[in-house]
């Protein structure tokens, strides 16, 4: 007895995948269900609110939040029984993995998820035909295009990476890399205790250092060290969030969270709408770029006036 909630689920969900592209004119419903109880999470809600009010002032759209606890996916997925939910937005990692850890039978795009369909990807093996992503990730053409016109004294990028998680990346990045002229130098790494060696032959061989997201070799003990190291030696360090900006990187290619929202509610519209979705995982429409300035001072770096327009935010701590 204690599986039919889910069995009802599935079915009803299923139904209404179904038939939710019949039902324009009648009000959509959408239900939003964010990972935490965060800034980065409300905002990227409020751009898919904003969006899809904007499309269909009828549309209803439900919050949802998870508080950190995956199992309560379970209460909220009872509730969207009774609601005639035609599509699942998931905001954050967890929020995705919570939805996906049972077919919900209806589509589903997620946001602030980084890379959705990358190697690590929560959506990566799903259906493509009802799964979607608006990613949090820059793609390295548009970073190389900026540092290859406002750096261009910097020729040479190293990347620490571990190949077994992503035995791919510098040969996919080294392609980019090459069509500006410029070039990757690889660190893998297999174990933490060779993060000084890596780091050290990253300062020695290479003009700068490119961050990745790989939370088993960056994290907060780990990111200390590589900041406090870029002080020293004068070496400059490029991540993909603000937040290591304010801790010690020089600067940052990353996404407005409010604009990812907007980005996956682009998505979830046309499937609405029964309009072709293509590619599954859009590009993000825009880039938004930090700059710390004492870190800058710092490392003798000073941005020229055309670059500095096009600076986003400024940080100075």
């Amino acid at each position: 007895m204690k599986m039919a909630p889910a069995v009802v689920f599935l079915c009803f969900f299923w139904v209404q995948s179904s038939a939710f592209a019949d039902s324009a004119g009648n009000g959509y419903r959408v239900a939003v269900i964010k990972s935490r109880l965060l800034a980065p999470y409300d905002q990227a809600a409020r751009g898919i609110n904003d969006f899809l009010s904007r499309k269909d002032p009828s549309i209803s759209v439900d919050f949802y939040e998870l508080d950190g606890d995956l199992h309560k996916w379970e209460e909220i997925s009872r509730e969207l029984v009774q609601s005639h939910t035609n599509l699942l937005m998931p905001v954050g990692t967890e929020a995705a993995q919570a939805v996906l850890s049972k077919d919900p039978g209806l589509p589903v795009v997620t946001a602030m998820v980084y890379d959705p369909f990358g190697t690590e990807g929560v959506l990566r093996g799903h259906d493509p035909d009802r799964f979607y992503g608006a990613p949090l990730k820059i793609s390295w053409e548009a970073r190389f295009r900026w540092l290859k016109k406002y750096m261009p004294g910097w020729k040479r990028y190293a990347i620490i990476y571990r190949p077994a998680l992503n035995p791919s990346l510098i040969e996919d990045v080294s392609v980019i890399a090459s069509a500006y002229g410029l070039e990757i130098m690889p660190l893998p790494i297999e174990s933490l205790a060779n993060l000084r060696e890596m780091i050290e032959n990253a300062y020695k061989y290479s003009d700068a250092l490119l961050m990745t997201l790989d939370r088993t070799i960056y994290n907060q003990a780990t990111a200390k060290e590589l900041f406090l190291f870029s002080a020293r030696y004068r070496y400059p360090v490029i991540s993909f969030s603000p937040a290591y900006v304010e801790s010690g990187a020089l600067m940052s290619f990353s996404v407005l969270f409010e604009h990812n929202g907007q980005d996956a509610a682009r998505i979830a519209w046309n499937l609405l709408e029964a309009k072709m979705v293509a590619p599954h995982s859009e590009e993000p429409a825009d880039m938004q770029i930090t700059w710390n300035l004492s870190v800058a001072k710092t490392l003798g770096i000073e941005l020229s006036p055309e670059a500095k327009r096009e600076i986003d935010q400024f940080i100075e701590k």
